[in-house]
């Protein structure tokens, strides 16, 4: 890839000139100027003044083309206010910048231009969110590349790295996030860029390697953990902590998260950390507890249903998953919780699946439901779900306790051994 070369004036001129199949005679006939005037222009020999300029841009159609560096400036300033309003996630503003923007699109010479104009463009189809228009704007922008600049390049890989996670590609945006972070080179990399890798090494399963992100991005949003930014970064480092074994350092984080969330008023957040401390209190057996704090989760989760539904229903459905799973293990009768979750999860086979398996779990007793668990509910967990590594382990773990209770030493062994494939996988995506 190479930078983008910013052309003097004259040879801006001349390509627009002849990109309209017009010679100097007729650029000078036109400005009433003699051709070796318009010679000498676009040859860089002399500077054209002020109304000269004006006229040729006139002729040539190009009245909004930043000929001169400072309007090329102002047009890079511009295209930062626009960025920013995405940041700052205030979307009619930046479409009304956009269309003030668009006829950048008609520039014929500035390529990287053109290309960071796509690329914000797709920001705002992600926050749309539209992500059919995000891929193809990314597909149409590949033939720019080689006349981006290093900075544009973040943006358009760091784009392309999102657009492979929300097609839950993890492994591909892990490795778009890796070149994006390469190109920063000497240069403090993005916190933002730093977040979103971590969020990735979760799905991965590579924890420490989110820590590590996770606790760079802090140090450079120290002082700015604005729109809510601080508790996410708290409640994704907490969740990192959790699957490494820190309990102690997630139940904390959790806890200043949570209080993050009430401090915004943002009941949602506040459900969403409630979920994952009850996951913290189930591990150490107090299940009364966590139960408490899932039928809390789900009290406001009811209160917003129909924002929940709009935006990400899985996470409605991950709720009265946990809680029909906890209720099995204190042997409650979970159907009524399970009810709950059947109309979301029609049409989702994955979530109808794993409704099922906390239903099947509260009934061991019958060889059905053991045969649902190992031959249907695991299998399809471990191969669609497959970086919910913490599910897989208690559905095994539940099963094995139940066949060691049975004396069935054989399919206790099936599962102990199906229980170190997963800790192996774990180890690896750690060590990769």
């Amino acid at each position: 890839m190479t930078n983008n070369i910013i052309l003097p004036l004259g040879e801006k001129l001349k390509h627009v000139r002849r990109e309209k199949g017009l010679s100097q005679d007729n650029v000078a006939y036109a400005v009433d100027n003699h051709t070796s005037i318009i010679s000498r222009i676009e040859n860089g020999h002399i500077e054209p003044p002020p109304e000269l300029l004006d006229a040729i841009r006139i002729f040539l159609d190009i009245q909004h083309a930043p000929l001169l560096p400072f309007e090329l400036e102002l047009y890079s300033e511009k295209l930062l206010m626009w960025e920013s309003l995405l940041d700052a996630n205030r979307l009619d503003d930046a479409l009304a910048m956009q269309t003030e923007l668009v006829h950048i699109l008609s520039l014929p010479f500035e390529h990287d231009l053109i290309l960071k104009y796509k690329m914000l463009m797709v920001r705002y189809y992600f926050k749309k969110p539209d992500f059919a228009a995000a891929e193809e704007h990314i597909l149409q922008a590949e033939s720019l590349l080689p006349y981006a600049s290093n900075d544009t390049l973040i943006l358009y890989y760091s784009n392309k790295a999102f657009m492979y996670s929300t097609k839950l590609d993890y492994k591909t945006s892990y490795k778009y996030y890796q070149k994006t972070l390469e190109l920063f080179g000497d240069k403090p990399p993005s916190a933002r860029i730093l977040e979103a890798t971590a969020y990735i090494c979760c799905f991965l399963g590579k924890y420490h390697h989110g820590i590590r992100y996770i606790l760079h991005a802090r140090v450079l949003y120290e002082g700015d953990k604005t729109n809510l930014r601080g508790y996410h970064l708290d409640e994704n480092l907490a969740l990192c902590y959790a699957a490494v074994g820190e309990t102690k350092k997630a139940e904390t984080l959790f806890e200043m998260s949570y209080k993050q969330a009430i401090l915004n008023g943002n009941e949602i957040l506040q459900g969403i950390t409630l979920l994952n401390i009850s996951s913290i209190t189930k591990k150490r057996g107090n299940y009364e507890k966590a139960l408490e704090q899932q039928n809390k989760t789900l009290e406001l989760f009811e209160k917003n249903k129909s924002i929940i539904i709009a935006h990400d229903k899985g996470i409605y459905l991950m709720a009265v998953f946990a809680k029909a799973m906890l209720q099995a293990k204190m042997n409650i009768d979970n159907t009524d919780t399970i009810n709950l979750g059947r109309p979301l999860a029609e049409g989702n086979e994955t979530f109808t699946i794993m409704l099922d398996a906390a239903y099947h779990l509260s009934n061991l007793n019958s060889t059905d439901s053991e045969r649902y668990l190992e031959e249907i509910a695991i299998p399809h967990l471990i191969k669609h779900k497959p970086n919910e590594k913490s599910l897989h382990l208690e559905l095994c773990k539940e099963l094995e306790v139940h066949y060691k209770k049975k004396k069935s030493k054989t399919k206790a062994a099936y599962m102990a051994a199906i229980i170190r494939d997963i800790y192996e996988e774990i180890f690896i995506s750690e060590e990769e």
